[in-house]
C-alpha cells in the first residue's frame, strides 16, 4: 500500500541540459523538468517537514 503524499518528481533543469537529455531521455515517473527557482516555489507550497 502507499499513501498518496502529493509529492512530484522532477528533474533539476541544469543538469538535463548539462548531460543534453530531455524529458523523453528519463523515467516515465518524471513530472517534468524545472529550475531551482521553480523547485522553490513547489516546495514552498507544501508542508513543512520540520515542527
Amino acid at each position: 500500500m502507499t499513501a498518496d503524499t502529493g509529492a512530484g518528481v522532477y528533474a533539476c533543469k541544469v543538469s538535463v541540459d548539462l548531460f543534453e537529455l530531455d524529458k523523453d531521455d528519463l523515467v516515465e515517473q518524471v513530472q517534468g523538468v524545472i529550475t531551482v527557482g521553480e523547485f522553490y516555489e513547489h516546495a514552498a507550497d507544501g508542508p513543512s517537514i520540520y515542527p
